[in-house]
């Protein structure tokens, strides 16, 4: 959405063009608008930008030069990632354009969990593979910009020693944990931030989530493993979730699809580090879809 330019309650016509590095704004006023300041208002910040100015004729086309930051926050974009395939605890550069200068700035995520950046500059970021890394694509969010990005294809976590094969002995016997009536659809994510992947449910039958947060140990899986679960309201007939970070504050938010309640319902995440309650999202936003979304 472009800004309005607004001359002291009069809002003017422009042609707007954007560059690499700045954008103008090319627009005429009028003499009920001289000798006022006007004012800059940005969809992408709600904060009115004030730029004084004196009009001295009763007709006037002026060229305003402003940086980018200002109007439109700059995407960035993974182009590409080396190596793709790596275990847990090795290096990972990324590549692509409008990273933050500072590493703290960029939030990266593994799929699941959250990785640690190392170095960072305006085209590439170091980071490190987290532990609980999943298959899925690796986004980054400039936390300056609020803006985020993915790669085009999912990261592989490889595991050392390399077993050429998986037999019934690799894996010990199942562990159960309760969750909702009707349990459709599961997510993993680490929803509060302390590196360890959560796990949601979708309880169709009993139209809520159901979140169990990660407490294990280091290599033990028991029915002490994870948390007991906290369950959230949702629409009618919750089948299928997305978790990500929908405002742009580094922490993993959650959607629902409901089936038969034609909504999707968004939860936003203001989780601690190492704590989920009934507190740690906020209430949530249901929002109309066309029949059956899942």
């Amino acid at each position: 959405m472009l800004p309005a330019l607004d001359f002291s309650g009069i809002y003017a016509g422009y042609s707007f063009i954007s560059g690499s590095t700045s954008s103008s704004f090319y627009t005429c006023i009028y003499k009920g608008s001289f000798d006022h300041s006007f004012l800059l208002h940005t969809h992408s910040n709600p904060t009115r930008k004030r730029f004084i100015m004196k009009i001295q004729h009763s007709f006037v086309l002026f060229l305003l030069i402003l940086f980018a930051s200002v109007c439109t926050a700059q995407v960035p974009t993974i182009t590409s990632f080396a190596p793709t395939s790596g275990i847990i605890g090795s290096t990972v550069v990324l590549t692509g354009t409008n990273f933050n200068l500072t590493p703290l700035n960029n939030v990266v995520y593994f799929g699941a969990t959250r990785a640690t950046v190392l170095v960072a500059s305006a085209t590439q970021i170091s980071v490190t593979v987290p532990f609980g890394a999943t298959y899925q694509s690796i986004t980054v969010l400039n936390t300056l910009t609020g803006r985020s990005c993915a790669s085009s294809r999912p990261f592989i976590t490889r595991f050392s020693p390399t077993l050429g094969g998986i037999s019934t002995s690799d894996f010990l016997p199942k562990v159960d944990f309760t969750v909702g009536n009707g349990p459709r659809a599961v997510a993993v994510g680490d929803l509060d931030g302390d590196g360890n992947p959560d796990l949601v449910t979708a309880n169709t039958s009993a139209n809520t989530i159901s979140i169990r947060r990660n407490i294990a140990t280091t290599g033990i899986l028991s029915s002490t493993s994870l948390s007991a679960k906290v369950d959230f309201a949702t629409g009618t007939a919750p089948i299928s979730i997305a978790l990500g970070d929908f405002d742009g504050d580094g922490k993993l938010d959650i959607a629902v699809a409901n089936s038969t309640g034609n909504t999707v319902s968004v939860f936003r995440n203001s989780a601690s580090s190492g704590r989920i309650t009934t507190a740690s999202f906020a209430t949530r936003v249901n929002l109309t879809t066309a029949s059956q979304p899942n």
